[in-house]
């Protein structure tokens, strides 16, 4: 049965880190509130016997933790470190509004934001040994145009897109940064299912609470290849394969 949220944090606070010799410190960073999410992991980690520290941003701290090289992030010096960034916090009011600015302001806008992101990466390349797992943003079905808004000139979504395409291209130039794909996972779990707007109007909370071991769970997919927990099996005949003839029929002395 699945473990619940309330059982992960319930199971961090019984965890004896100091039997596991494998160690791994990860920082979370984030616009918006995921309660939990650190917990979750640090029960996951344990479970590959790993010895788990963390480093938790306060809310939306990221970018004083991520542009001051004498942050208490820095101090930290994570070994992975995960900036998950939501598109309302980031665009502002411009999420509501958006329309209001004409095509070419719109242009504008998304190239200031690509640059804030290419500042945020640029300023961790040269400051930090970590491995960066920068979320996308995923494209809501909400849309301030309406049913006009794949009619739309430079619209909502394909600003949105433009984000993505250009995180996605700088992450192929950087060995230490990567995408996590949050599009793909409010698409895999639906948003519905994903995003409350009373979790959200009450704490700014943009994964449900019982989503958030699903999300640790996308999230773990970095931690195990970077911590060397990866098993890998490779499954393959015998007969005709790794030997000449078939060993049932011809026995040890008759393949090659």
């Amino acid at each position: 049965m699945k473990k619940t949220l309330s059982d992960y944090i319930t199971l961090s606070k019984q965890i004896d880190d100091l039997k596991f010799e494998k160690k791994m410190k990860v920082a979370i960073l984030s616009s918006f509130t995921l309660n939990g999410l650190d917990e979750t992991i640090h029960v996951k980690c344990s479970e590959l016997g790993i010895r788990y520290q963390s480093f938790v941003a306060g809310y939306n701290q990221h970018n004083q933790q991520l542009l001051d090289p004498k942050s208490d992030y820095y101090s930290f010096s994570p070994d992975i470190t995960f900036l998950i960034l939501d598109i309302r916090n980031f665009l502002g009011e411009n999420f509501y509004n958006f329309y209001n600015m004409s095509i070419q302001d719109r242009k504008s806008f998304s190239k200031e934001k690509i640059k804030e992101l290419e500042n945020i990466i640029n300023f961790f390349k040269n400051n930090s040994n970590s491995k960066l797992i920068i979320s996308n943003f995923n494209i809501p079905s909400y849309s301030p145009n309406g049913i006009l808004e794949l009619k739309s000139e430079f619209g909502f979504y394909e600003m949105i897109e433009e984000i993505n395409n250009s995180l996605r291209d700088t992450s192929k130039t950087h060995n230490s940064i990567y995408i996590f794909d949050f599009n793909r996972f409010v698409l895999k779990f639906g948003e519905k299912n994903i995003f409350d707007y009373r979790q959200f109007h009450l704490g700014d909370i943009q994964i449900t609470f019982n989503f958030i071991p699903f999300f640790a769970d996308e999230l773990m997919s970095y931690v195990k290849p970077m911590s060397s927990t990866n098993k890998k099996c490779i499954v393959l005949d015998l007969d005709n394969t790794l030997w000449g003839g078939v060993i049932g029929e011809d026995g040890f002395d008759g393949i090659e």
